[in-house]
């Protein structure tokens, strides 16, 4: 018996060391589902929480996808990876990048560091803000705020407070904790699917997949077809 391989499998935001997130099924949907590319579409760790979250963070969770990244890239597995707004790091974890000052002296995990760069440094792995295949572009899908003045004066709030009182901290947690419907209808709101569409227009996609809003399901805005793929937290999305 064999199994169809696929071209490409894409997966975003895990949120692997949210504590209410089974890495072992998507262990289990990674290897069930054999794909020449797997495609991480961002915040597939979730570092931006583990430093400033004050609730549970489960850091065996995130070392355990680290691994099992290392073991498929290892076994022939071509893995791409588009950084997220929580996990940025790994933008400059490449070699040969310029680390920003303000990202010089953040601190990991115990040991997690270590494995984010043997990962990179592996042959068939890619570390990209974009992916176009096609006229279908996969991002993560913060390009959408591009613009919208709450989330500047928001994240000026966090960096203020130290990530502590106001800002884009009051945001996510107000909105991480909303039933979905509600979330869905601020999302819209805000414009974030008209901005993500005229920025996916302007590159020239007809099609965009991303991630990010943990809002699942398929819209249409500026002519763009956009496809917003589901959470894996539990409370959020069915991964």
């Amino acid at each position: 018996m064999t199994k169809q391989v696929a071209d490409m499998l894409v997966v975003s935001d895990l949120h692997a060391m949210s504590g209410d997130v089974d890495v072992e099924r998507f262990v289990t949907f990674v290897t069930e589902h054999p794909a020449r590319v797997l495609v991480l579409a961002g915040d597939s760790i979730d570092l931006y929480l583990w430093r400033h979250s004050r609730g549970y963070v489960d850091v065996g969770a995130g070392m355990r996808v680290l691994r099992f990244l290392i073991e498929r890239v290892m076994a022939g597995q071509q893995l791409v990876i588009l950084p997220g707004n929580h996990d940025l790091d790994w933008e400059w974890l490449v070699a040969g990048a310029v680390v920003p000052r303000r990202m010089q002296r953040v601190a990991f995990p115990d040991g997690m560091r270590e494995l984010m760069e043997l990962l990179v440094q592996r042959d068939g792995v890619r570390v990209v803000n974009r992916l176009v295949v096609g006229d279908t572009v996969i991002v993560h899908g913060h390009e959408g705020w591009q613009g919208d003045w709450l989330w500047r004066v928001s994240e000026m709030g966090d960096r203020l407070t130290g990530h502590r009182l106001v800002g884009g901290q009051m945001r996510r947690n107000v909105m991480g904790r909303a039933p979905m419907g509600l979330r869905a209808a601020a999302v819209e709101g805000h414009g974030f699917y008209r901005r993500l569409g005229r920025w996916a227009r302007w590159a020239g996609a007809g099609r965009v997949i991303h991630g990010h809003t943990h809002v699942e399901g398929t819209r249409v805005r500026c002519g763009v077809v956009m496809e917003c793929l589901p959470a894996w937290r539990k409370r959020e999305g069915r991964g």
